[in-house]
């Protein structure tokens, strides 16, 4: 049963994740194995962990239940990979312009990448503090609870309201190994890593080109502090990987013109929200930039509307999981627990916490610096192409949303009844190697504008 339950389980996230982004990307004529695989990886293992966890919400972790809606994603995914006529098409991209060997190193940056996150987390199976007391620990309840999963949510537990995606994977690996597995969640968490380096790659290969794709490849894999957290075993990493998919998608919804891939990115961004309670901020912001550049756009109103309203669609079930999990299970946050208007007002009326937190986020966006010299080319890339003018309308709501993610984060420090430094110094690195792999992508294709002494082909860059 162990067996046959391990192979449908891997069946289940390979054909979901291949048939949904197949049929989302169909058609598309510069595609590359790296973005298609990539974003199946995150698309299967999200849709394993949130039907894993609405099969526990409405009849319980019995092995014919987990079994059963494997089974209906295997069926789902056949169903929705694409014939072979409109099947995604792999092009051989032309030689790089600057350094053509840089792009031969890739599969070995690639490779070297993943075993060295894969070998940091095996070395600590039970990765940082708050993965072992909290995340981890949400699994256990999950797997050893069986028919009374309740008792993860206890409030006696730290963090009860934090959504189910990354304890319900780790969980759910368990019930299909049928043992407590060590090595399960740094294995899963190094699959995620792969998926965000693949996406990235991809998606930067596909509307920049190669010597793109090659810079952020190095990039990723030479910031030292987000390698690092695949390792802690938090959270954060699926936060990363799903907004990181959804921005991707986004970006290729609008250089096709094409409803699928804003589906898909509602489904990624419904994934992020399922992930921490940071995640529900990302999808908002995402949907709020995609609104409001759309919406100050000259005759790009109407197409904004379709493209917001799809993304939304395919956000939809998550968010009905979400909302259900909220209802019945999620008790108060921290914000809100014990707290009046009377207590916001008086630190939102507090200058000192205004200072502070802008000292801090200046402190850590000149910080990136070391964890990379790619970190700290962020910001100025950034600020270049401000002043040159270089944003456009696929990039300009990517860089909406991180703005807004920003201030909803300077937003929670002000009203946080916790001690700020405390608050800031724990979590503010976090939250930022959250937005880390989106930041990198969103610099390397302006880097890209600001760089390139000819216009891009008008079918391999949406920048155009």
């Amino acid at each position: 049963m162990n067996v046959l339950s391990l192979l449908l389980g891997l069946a289940a996230i390979f054909v979901f994740g291949q048939g949904a982004v197949r049929r989302a990307l169909a058609g598309m004529g510069n595609a590359n194995l790296y973005l298609v695989n990539g974003l199946a990886i995150l698309c299967g293992l999200g849709a394993w962990s949130c039907t894993f966890s609405a099969a526990l919400f409405a009849w319980g972790p019995s092995p014919a239940t987990l079994m059963g809606k494997d089974l209906l994603l295997v069926l789902l995914g056949a169903a929705l990979w694409p014939r072979a006529r409109r099947e995604v098409r792999f092009v051989q991209l032309p030689e790089v312009e600057y350094a053509p060997w840089l792009w031969r190193l890739v599969p070995w940056v690639f490779c070297v990448g993943i075993a060295r996150v894969l070998v940091r987390s095996l070395r600590r199976p039970d990765g940082d503090w708050d993965a072992w007391a909290m995340w981890l620990l949400r699994a256990r309840c999950l797997y050893r609870g069986g028919s009374d999963f309740a008792v993860a949510f206890d409030s006696s537990y730290t963090q009860t309201q934090y959504p189910l995606l990354w304890p319900g994977l780790v969980a759910q690996s368990w019930y299909t190994l049928g043992w407590e597995a060590p090595l399960a969640a740094p294995l899963l968490a190094t699959l995620l890593y792969a998926g965000v380096l693949a996406v990235l790659i991809g998606t930067c290969t596909a509307l920049a080109g190669r010597f793109a794709g090659a810079i952020a490849a190095l990039a990723l894999v030479a910031t030292r502090h987000f390698n690092g957290v695949p390792a802690s075993l938090y959270a954060d990493l699926p936060v990363a990987a799903y907004v990181l998919a959804a921005s991707a998608s986004v970006l290729l919804a609008i250089s096709l013109a094409d409803r699928r891939p804003a589906i898909l990115a509602g489904l990624f961004a419904g994934f992020a929200a399922w992930s921490k309670n940071e995640g529900m901020l990302h999808a908002l912001a995402l949907l709020s930039g995609v609104m409001l550049i759309g919406g100050l756009t000259s005759g790009q109103r109407r197409a904004t509307l379709a493209r917001a309203g799809w993304l939304l669609a395919g956000s939809l079930p998550i968010v009905a999981l979400l909302c259900y999990f909220k209802w019945r299970y999620g008790g108060e946050n921290d914000l809100t627990e014990g707290q009046t208007s009377a207590h916001w007002i008086s630190r939102l009326s507090d200058p000192h916490r205004w200072l502070r937190v802008a000292q801090s986020f200046f402190r850590e966006a000149v910080g990136f610096s070391s964890w990379s010299f790619f970190g700290l080319a962020i910001p100025i890339v950034v600020a270049w192409a401000s002043f040159k003018r270089r944003w456009n309308a696929a990039l300009a709501p990517l860089g909406a949303a991180a703005g807004i993610t920003l201030m909803g984060f300077a937003a929670v420090y002000l009203l946080t009844p916790h001690k700020l430094e405390w608050q800031i110094e724990s979590s503010l690195p976090r939250l930022l190697a959250q937005c880390y792999p989106t930041l990198l992508l969103l610099t390397v294709l302006l880097a890209k504008r600001i760089f390139s002494p000819t216009p891009p082909a008008k079918n391999a860059n949406p920048e155009s």
